[in-house]
Parts: C-alpha cells; structure tokens; sequence
C-alpha cells in the first residue's frame, strides 16, 4: 500500500495526519463534553442535512449519546473507535443505508476516532469563536515585493501566508504579492455554514474563490498569477477555468485533479463525479465531521506532544527538514480550526478532469515525488494530471515532476520552484532535474534490457520477496490489477514499435500491470507511465490488453524479469515468481 493512501487526508488538510498517532496521547484535558452543547449541535446537523424530520426522538438521543461518548477525554482509542462504528452505522441507517460498505466504514470511523481524541486529549483547549466571516471575505491578506508582474498566493487549509513569507522574500523584485489565509486557519474565524447540505456543491470554496476576485478587483491587479498548494490548488483551478479574463497564469502546487476515492462497487476504479455527488459514505462523513466539538488547542505543548508520537509512526509528508516540518504541524494543530476539514469533504465530491477540456489560461502543474521516508510517498498526482494531458492534449497544460520533494515545496526546492516559476510565466521552458531519495528498501529496484531486432526494450520494477507467504490468490489477489513488482508501478520502454503476442503497440514508456486469475492472465500496457502502484491505475488510458497462461516454474524467491530471444527479431519477456512464470512475446514489427 503506498503510504499516501494510509492518510490521504493529510494532503488537504490537518486531520488525516494524525489518524494513526492519536491513540496514544494520554495527557491531560481541560475539555468535557457540554450535554446541552452536544445536543444542540446534533440537532443543527441533523437540520443542515435535512434529517431532522427523518429521526426519531430514540435515534437522536441515541446519536446524542454516541457524540458524547466519543467526546470524552481519557479514553482508549479502540473504545473511541467502537463509539464513531456505532456512530457512522446510525448515521447511515438515517441516510436509508443498512449495510454500508465494511471497509469504509471501518476507515472513516478509525480517522474520526483519532482525529477527535486528539483535540480532546492533548491539553487545554478553547471555544472557536462564534462570529463567522461573510460571503466572499478572506481570513487574512498579507502584501510583500515590489515587482512589476501582480500574483496572488493561496495558503492551504491549515496554514496560514507565512508558507510563503521566503517565496515573497526571495523574488520581492519579480512581483507584487498577495498572500492569503483562508478563513478558519491562521486563528482566523470559519466562514458561514451553508443552510443545507448540498453534495454537488462547494459553499466554502465559492465564497474563497469569491474573495479573490475581490481581492483582484480592490486592489487593480491586471491579470495576476495565481498560486496554490494541495487543496487550494483546486481553487487555483477553478479560477484559471472560470475566469479566463482575469487570470494571466495559474500555478498548482501538489493539487489533484481529483481526491483519490475508490468506487464502493469496483475498488480498482475510482468514483466519478455522479457517485461522489450520490455517495452516501461521503455524506456520511461529512455529517460525522460536522458534530465535531468547535474547540480548537490552546496551546503549543499539545501539539508538540501529537508531534513527538506521530513521529513513532511516521516521518509527516510535510517538509524533509525536521525543524521545519515540526512548524508546519502545529501550524496546523494549534492555530487552526478543526472545522475546516470541510474543506477537504467539500473536495471529495469533485473532479475537475472534464472541465480542464475547456482551458484556456496557461496552467503549471507541479508535482511532488516523495522520498522514501515520507507518509505521503505515493501521491497521485502525476498520474492525475498526466492523464489529463493524455485527454486535452492541447490544452496549455504544463506538468514538472519535483522529484525528492515532500508537499511543502516552498521548503524542499525552493531554488528549483522559483526558477520554475519565472520561466513559466514568461513562457519559457522548464528545466528541473531533481534526483530522486531513495532508502534502502525490503524490495530493492531493478531493470533489464535487451536489444530485440532493431527496438531496445527496458523494464523497470521492484523486486518482493515471497519470505514464505502464499503469493497467488493471497497476497497477489485473483481478478485484481496487480503492479507486478513492488512499490512504483512496473514500467517498460519501447524504442520503436513493436507486436505484443502479435498485437502492435507503439513506441513509448507504459506502466505494465498484470491482472492474475486461476486461469489466463491479462497484461497491462497503461499510457500513464508514472503511477505508484496500480492504486491510480486507469483502465481509460490502457493501450493494449493481451491474455497469456502462467506456467509452473521452479521456485524463485525473489519477483525476476527477464529476456529469453527466440530469433533475431523476437524475444519473450518473462516474470517469475514463486513457484510461476509468465511468458510474453515481444517482436520487432519492422
């Protein structure tokens, strides 16, 4: 599994960092549950989703007790799991859903469980205040630089301007910069809670969106460059997509197209943008994330203390200084609100593939490849955008791969993401070669080559060990795309054009997957190259499918590929493991 997908949330916010180190927080808090707070604030979710005709008075005492439960301080976090399992089953059953997909559920109520148990468990804490912020209004705007091209940088949720206080400093004469905390981070209040809860759409994000353009307008800014990082890359977005005429360049940093989120019916696909607006687990969670207490940490010991135990589990995903990436989450631990994980559960029900079809505003993308130590190594957003690409490949559309580069990579490569920058938005090309951090890994990397007729033909993957574990059917599941390797998708490149099994498939590089069965397998050749895994896979953007049958094999302990020629223009590449090869013929087509 990669390890941005044990804390996918982390990527957009505050909340999905924590989900494993909660557990083991024991201090003392100055919180308990208010029974007449709680109440109130389970009736006003249940009016905002439009339940409060459907529940009974035995179902929300009961969901009133549950919230209670799972508020107080002290408590282990298995039993504070088992309240938030009872807790979403309630929640669905209001929502007309009586068996809700297990692994899901389990997910979501152990991340609420931690994420809760933190904010009540780590030290003193203090009410949010109750004042929101209007429609269109920013939580803070932060002038620096003299120069004479106008940008505007957009702080994530859960941080505030200062991610960017170096950038400002560092090209003070290249442009004029407005820096911006959205509301509810920074120690700034919320914005407005919708009256009710609309799945298709994005209140919080339109009234930001709103903000800039006010912001734009207030202060005369002719055709800014808009900047964002993780989530509000998708603001970045949708500004360059919306407002054409008012943005000269938009510039995402670490976004997605779309928040990874598997299809409850086929777990090797992901939802498109109908089922995360019908999805019932999505409203779910945002209604479990919405009764959250509004309390925030009052003090920094806190969240140092989260931090120190997080890094037992994980190295966060942050920045690979130390120091820095300590600042970086308490930035979001102590000085932000916990409500803003709306944010984030307003982004799960988007997907902005389809509309990049009509982009017109040139659009840098840039991607962060983690390092092996990194909580977040497996990102998908290279494959995201490159799919994008592969569908609009016209679009003024521009993807850089900050190799070695944790989220924040206004820490991590700063020379590297101002040159970027500049070239950029004068349209010039961008030359960034970063060599990628790699550990010593269980399944260390390998490739073969091998010249067959006139192609020379690479594949590239990693190397699992079976340590006496039963392969096929277990740790490789039957009918699944499997990466055939470990870690990073396996990838195999074609100098020329060549037949696979007699089929053509052109020169390129490909992700090449394998999905076993007891009986024929199928072969993968994916057009997205840089995938982790197979847990971005696409089967849009396959190029080619072939059958073959697995043969019996010697024992192989370690997965192994290899060239076996067959005549001066054909060769079989082979995999093996276990105690199974697989054979495929690959000829020159000239």
């Amino acid at each position: 599994m990669p390890k941005y997908f044990i804390c996918s949330t982390a990527k957009l916010g505050f909340a999905g960092l924590i989900l494993f180190a909660c557990s083991i927080v024991n201090a003392q808090s100055l919180y308990q549950p208010d029974p007449a707070e709680v109440k109130a604030r389970v009736k006003e979710v249940l009016r905002r989703f439009q339940l409060d005709g459907k529940a009974s008075t035995q179902q929300s005492d009961q969901l009133i007790t549950l919230q209670m439960k799972a508020e107080t301080p002290g408590i282990e976090f298995r039993d504070r799991a088992t309240m938030y399992l009872e807790l979403y089953q309630l929640l669905y059953r209001l929502n007309g859903v009586s068996n809700p997909p297990q692994h899901i559920l389990n997910v979501n109520a152990q991340m609420n469980a931690g994420v809760l148990g933190f904010y009540v468990s780590s030290g003193p804490v203090k009410p949010l205040e109750t004042t929101t912020l209007a429609w269109g209004q920013l939580g803070h705007v932060e002038q620096r630089g003299h120069g004479p091209l106008a940008m505007v940088l957009i702080a994530p949720p859960g941080t505030d301007w200062t991610i960017y206080r170096t950038f400002m400093e560092r090209n003070a004469a290249r442009y004029t910069m407005f820096a911006v905390t959205l509301p509810g981070s920074g120690n700034t209040p919320l914005p407005a809670y919708p009256k009710f809860h609309d799945q298709a759409a994005t209140p919080w994000w339109n009234s930001a969106q709103q903000g800039i353009l006010g912001l734009i307008e207030k202060h005369k800014l002719v055709k800014p460059v808009i900047v964002g990082m993780q989530a509000t890359a998708y603001l970045v977005a949708r500004l360059a997509l919306d407002n054409p005429d008012k943005i000269r360049a938009a510039v995402m940093i670490g976004g997605l197209a779309r928040m990874p989120q598997a299809s409850e019916t086929d777990p090797d696909r992901q939802m498109t943008l109908a089922e995360r607006r019908q999805s019932v687990s999505l409203r779910v969670l945002a209604m479990a994330t919405d009764l959250y207490p509004p309390v925030t940490l009052a003090t920094r010991e806190g969240g140092e203390k989260l931090f120190q135990s997080f890094l037992k589990f994980f190295s966060p995903g942050m920045s690979r200084n130390p120091d820095r990436n300590k600042e970086l989450f308490l930035m979001g631990a102590v000085d932000s609100s916990l409500q803003a994980v709306r944010y984030t559960n307003e982004l799960m029900t988007t997907d902005l593939t389809d509309e990049f079809s009509k982009l017109t505003v040139p659009v840098l993308a840039i991607t962060c490849d983690h390092d092996d130590g990194s909580v977040m190594q497996g990102s998908p957003d290279t494959a995201q955008w490159t799919e994008v690409k592969l569908r609009y490949p016209s679009i003024p559309l521009t993807i850089s791969r900050f190799e070695n580069s944790r989220v924040f990579a206004t820490e991590d490569a700063p020379a590297d993401l101002d040159h970027a920058v500049a070239a950029f938005v004068v349209g010039k090309p961008i030359e960034i070669k970063r060599a990628p951090a790699l550990a010593v890994r269980p399944s260390p990397r390998a490739s073969v080559e091998q010249q067959i007729g006139l192609t020379n033909v690479m594949i590239r993957y990693g190397r699992p060990q079976t340590k006496n574990r039963e392969i096929w059917g277990k740790l490789v599941p039957w009918n699944r795309v499997w990466r055939a390797g470990a870690n990073e998708a396996t990838t195999i490149t074609l100098s020329r054009d060549v037949l696979i099994e007699g089929q053509t498939l052109a020169a390129g590089s490909y992700s090449f997957f394998v999905i076993p069965s007891e009986n024929d397998w199928t072969v993968v050749f994916n057009r997205v190259a840089h995938q982790w895994g197979a847990f971005n896979y696409n089967p849009d953007f396959d190029a080619l499918r072939v059958k073959i049958k697995p043969r019996p094999a010697e024992m192989s302990e370690w997965l192994t590929y290899s060239f076996e020629p067959s005549e001066p223009k054909s060769a079989f590449l082979v995999l093996r493991w276990e105690k199974m090869k697989l054979a495929l013929r690959i000829t020159d087509s000239f």
